[in-house]
């Protein structure tokens, strides 16, 4: 979601968002598959390999590609997120050391250290995926319509008034 802060932007983001794992909506200190087929954890705990659904799309139709979390972890780490918020890119930061995409459904993330506070950053509603097709600017301009794999799609925004959202049809959840 654009950077336009508070409780709002926050629940039209999540509606319009998903993240490789997620928290449970019904209790929260379950972690628990969202975009992420399967995941598992290397025997020394310092690499995570995430296999994505394949039949995950963004709303205009594009899959959604492990090269395409890759870039929005990125933007995290590299705090381009918009307004010097710190606080998210704690949630990823401070554990990876590297991540590659061998194929288009396979993600590897490689830790500075064992620590599974690491999936409770990527199981964080700020840790959402974007397009990486589209490059972190676009994401800065609050004019641009905001794209996602979530449940629901962007309409309109009509500032200090509404945010109108509509049924995503493509939606891999049913």
């Amino acid at each position: 979601m654009h950077e336009n802060g508070g409780v709002v932007a926050i629940r039209v983001g999540n509606a319009l968002n998903n993240g490789v794992l997620m928290l449970d909506e019904l209790t929260p200190t379950i972690i628990k598959n969202d975009v992420a087929d399967t995941w598992n954890i290397s025997g020394d705990g310092l690499t995570y390999t995430f296999n994505l659904n394949p039949n995950v799309v963004f709303h205009d139709g594009t899959p959604v590609t492990a090269s395409d979390v890759i870039f929005s972890y990125n933007r995290i780490i590299n705090n381009d997120v918009g307004n010097g918020r710190s606080h998210v890119r704690s949630i990823l930061q401070p554990y990876i050391e590297s991540m590659d995409a061998p194929d288009a459904r396979t993600l590897n993330v490689k830790l500075n250290f064992p620590s599974l506070a690491f999936l409770e950053g990527v199981a964080s509603i700020f840790a959402a995926i974007y397009p990486e097709r589209l490059g972190s600017e676009y994401w800065a301009s609050v004019g641009n319509v905001p794209i996602g794999s979530g449940p629901f799609k962007f309409v309109e925004r009509i500032a200090d008034t509404r945010i109108t959202v509509e049924r995503n049809d493509a939606y891999f959840k049913t």
